[in-house]
Parts: structure tokens; C-alpha cells; sequence
């Protein structure tokens, strides 16, 4: 779930395409409301990838690595899989 907050940060701290980099301070950097849906998103992944077979057929362990990579991929694509969850249910 820490690794979620460092996807969130990656996310809006690197520059779009078009725009140039800036210094900004720690302090409000981004909205708690993605971060606390970040973190939620890492738990439910580490979660179902942990106690369902999808790991177990390609051969791979479940370990701290792969746990940091799931709670980066959560915080750096938290819109857009909330965009994905609420186009599924049609909202």
C-alpha cells in the first residue's frame, strides 16, 4: 500500500507531454481522495492476486516485489481503472 502512494506521487509530479516540470512543494501535491482510493485499489489487487490462481498458472510467486509493482501500477492508473470500473456498470 506504500508503493500506492509512490504511484500517486510519480503520477503528478512528472510533466504531461507539452508541459515543462516544476518544482512543486510536498505539502498538497495531490488530492487525499486519490490517495486513499490508491491505497484501497492496492489492497484489493495485492488481494485477489494473492489468494486466486492467476499467478499460479504462469509459474510466478507472489513476494514483495511483486506486491511494490502492483501498488505503483494502482496509484499511477487509479483513473483509469475507476473510469474502466464505471464504464462497466454504465454510470
Amino acid at each position: 500500500m506504500a508503493s500506492a502512494v509512490l504511484g500517486v506521487a510519480l503520477k503528478h509530479v512528472f510533466p504531461t507531454p507539452g508541459s515543462e516540470l516544476r518544482m512543486i512543494p510536498w505539502t498538497g501535491i495531490f488530492p487525499q481522495s486519490e490517495l486513499i482510493a490508491a491505497l484501497i485499489l492496492a489492497l484489493i489487487f495485492f488481494n485477489v492476486f494473492e489468494f486466486t490462481d492467476l499467478l499460479k498458472g504462469v509459474g510466478k510467486n507472489l513476494g514483495w516485489r511483486s506486491a511494490m509493482l502492483i501498488g505503483v501500477l494502482c496509484g499511477l492508473g487509479s483513473d483509469r481503472i475507476f473510469a474502466a470500473f464505471k464504464s462497466l456498470i454504465g454510470a
